[in-house]
């Protein structure tokens, strides 16, 4: 896939569980650039799809919409 400017492709993806924090964060999830590579990552305390989803929602708020979301289909991202 070719990429062409900032903010057209995102790549999605959740790691985890981690050693728990202490605020009850387990999983981390990161949104990447595809052009740029610059990586947002975002502490979560589960990996549902309502959290996931709140994260999602929040982020594309803050920096704008994007043309297309690439993820890995974890049952997190696919809708049932």
């Amino acid at each position: 896939m070719q990429v062409k400017e900032p903010w057209e492709v995102l790549g999605l993806d959740l790691t985890g569980p981690l050693p728990e924090t202490a605020r009850n964060k387990k999983f981390i999830f990161t949104m990447t650039d595809l052009y740029t590579k610059w990586v947002i990552a975002e502490p979560m305390q589960s990996k549902t799809a309502a959290e996931v989803s709140a994260v999602i929602t929040t982020k594309l708020y803050m920096f704008g919409m994007v043309r297309k979301i690439i993820t890995d289909q974890g049952k997190e991202f696919v809708c049932k």
